[in-house]
Formats: structure tokens, C-alpha cells, sequence
């Protein structure tokens, strides 16, 4: 490619990065101005909406609880037989595996999130509405998926070590991300590179349409500053955390 064509290219894509923002800008600014003169309106919606989560939340932590930690002991169930069975030579077969241990284990983490959230919205209506019976139930919850999680994390863990005896680390131990990642090859660290890389990606787009959303809600109902601050905290850690490890790149 020639330094013209180049050049040309650069413009395009600058054309195209402004017309992109103005773009972003026009529709922010009328849903905005929709939302200011739909006040009442959105505000009595939102309403409804917070209310009927934070009513139903203790039965819908109860439910994932049931549904995720019964998932994911089914598929650790199905992985140890496999095991059971393997050969010791077929790397197909175990990579195979390996990607349905993996499975169960984001099953494991992803009913984790939501049981922080619901219980936590559970606890607020308890706190709100003075029931010591509602602050009990997502209090009890909790305890119980998290020994039930570090449980199967656990079975987990050494299942994998037991297809791959290099593999080293526990649970239970403060530094075990660190020690896995030691004992892991080249490919697989290159695998966590790559998947970090992408996340970073993400998370750098989903900050500003979290704050876009916010800044939209403010418009029509009082959150408060905190949200913001939540926002900006995670943002800028997300970042710095980063900017700082790609600079030690250069001390190596």
C-alpha cells in the first residue's frame, strides 16, 4: 500500500469515525429528549420494573441456585465418567473433554453472578420492608451456593489435573490462578492471552453504554451519583490494570 493510498484510507476512516459519533449524538440527544418529555411516563415504568424485580428476586435466587449448581454437577457427572473411559492416548477425545469441564466451570460462574445480584436485591427489599424472613433467605442462599461453587470448583479443578498431572494449584489457595498459570503450556497460556485480550475489548465498549444508559435514566428519575462513581471506578481500574501490564512488556 502506498503512502497515498494510505493517506486516503485514514481520511475515510476519520470521515467515517465522525460521521459514526454524530450519528451517536443525534439519537442520544432525542432519546434524551423523548425520555425528558416522557418523564413521568419512563420514571412510573422503570418504577415497575425495579419493584418487580426486587419483589420476585429471593424466589429467582433460589431458582438459579437450583438450576445452575444442578447443571453443572450433571455435566461434572458426565466429564468424570468420560474420564473413566479415556484411553490415555486419544487427544481428540480429551480435548473434547477438556472444553466440556470448561463448560460446566462457566455455568458454575455465570450462576454465581446472578445469585450475588438477586440475593442482593433480595436482601434491599428485605432491609426495606423490615421482614427479618426476606434478609434470612438470600443470606442462607448465598452461603449455600458459594460452598456448593468452591465445592465444585474444587471437583473440577482436580479432574483436570487429572487428565493433565503437570497441572498444579488449588482452590483453595490465594495465589491458585497464579500456579495454574504456571503450570500451563504455551498454547493454553496463549489461549488466556487471546480470551483476555477480547475481554478487554468488550469491557471497553460496554463502560460507555453503561454510562450512556445512565446518563438517560438521570434525565427522568433520581440515581443518585453512585452509579456513576461505580462506573467510573471499574473503568478507570479496567484500564490502568492494562496500560500498566502492557508496559512491563518493555522492563522484560
Amino acid at each position: 500500500m502506498t503512502e497515498k493510498s494510505e493517506k486516503k484510507n485514514s481520511k475515510k476512516s476519520l470521515l467515517l469515525f465522525l460521521l459514526m459519533l454524530f450519528g451517536c449524538m443525534l439519537i442520544g440527544g432525542i432519546i434524551g429528549g423523548w425520555m425528558t418529555i416522557q418523564q413521568d411516563s419512563v420514571k412510573q415504568y422503570m418504577e415497575w420494573i425495579c419493584n418487580t424485580i426486587q419483589k420476585w428476586s429471593p424466589w429467582m435466587a433460589v431458582l438459579i441456585t437450583i438450576a445452575g449448581m444442578v447443571l453443572t454437577i450433571l455435566i461434572y457427572i458426565q466429564c468424570k465418567r468420560s474420564v473413566d473411559f479415556w484411553n490415555g492416548e486419544d487427544e481428540e477425545y480429551i480435548e473434547k473433554l477438556e472444553k466440556k469441564c470448561s463448560i460446566g466451570q462457566i455455568i458454575l460462574i455465570i450462576t454465581m453472578i446472578f445469585i450475588y445480584s438477586f440475593d442482593a436485591i433480595a436482601m434491599l427489599e428485605g432491609v426495606e420492608g423490615e421482614n427479618v424472613k426476606w434478609i434470612a433467605v438470600p443470606v442462607i442462599d448465598l452461603l449455600i451456593v458459594m460452598a456448593l461453587s468452591t465445592f465444585m470448583q474444587h471437583k473440577y479443578v482436580n479432574l483436570i489435573k487429572k487428565i493433565n498431572p503437570e497441572k498444579r494449584g488449588s482452590v483453595v489457595e490465594f495465589n491458585f490462578k497464579k500456579t495454574w498459570m504456571k503450570s500451563c503450556d504455551e498454547q493454553e497460556r496463549m489461549a488466556i492471552y487471546r480470551s483476555s485480550y477480547r475481554s478487554f475489548q468488550v469491557m471497553q465498549g460496554a463502560f460507555p453504554i453503561c454510562w450512556c444508559i445512565l446518563l438517560l435514566l438521570s434525565l427522568c428519575m433520581n440515581i443518585g451519583v453512585i452509579p456513576f462513581l461505580m462506573i467510573g471506578v471499574l473503568w478507570i481500574l479496567h484500564t490502568i490494570t492494562y496500560c500498566l501490564e502492557s508496559l512491563k512488556v518493555y522492563d522484560r
